[in-house]
């Protein structure tokens, strides 16, 4: 699987073209400005799907859209532990937290970065 930290999506967003993306048919993207990003001259699989130049077309927003719900995910589990420290039940306190991180790792997957 490629690198898709939160560091490493902020660092390619940053240096691609801004979006959004256009896909017009099967044979090239754009920008918005209609700079031409890819077209078929630079294909490398002939057989390519439309639905293919599409998705590749909507890449700076998906990795936007990434960014962002991991951004929420780690404003919910602070904000989850700070309830949960404040709770005067030590044992909701665990579970609370202990639940809400045991999601978020799994939401996450192999993809979070150290602190």
């Amino acid at each position: 699987m490629t690198d898709l930290t939160t560091t490493h999506l902020k660092h390619l967003l940053d240096q691609a073209t801004p979006g959004p993306w256009k896909a017009k048919d099967s044979d090239c993207i754009t920008s918005e400005h209609g700079e031409v990003l890819w077209n078929t001259d630079q294909a490398v699989d002939w057989n390519r799907n439309d639905q293919d130049v599409k998705l590749a077309a909507l890449a700076p927003q998906l990795a936007q859209e990434v960014i962002h719900l991991r951004d929420a995910l780690g404003y919910l589990m602070e904000e989850t532990r700070l309830a949960a420290e404040n709770s005067q039940d030590v044992i909701v306190q665990k579970r609370v937290v202990n639940a809400i991180e045991t999601t978020i790792i799994k939401i996450l997957g192999e993809h979070t970065e150290e602190a």
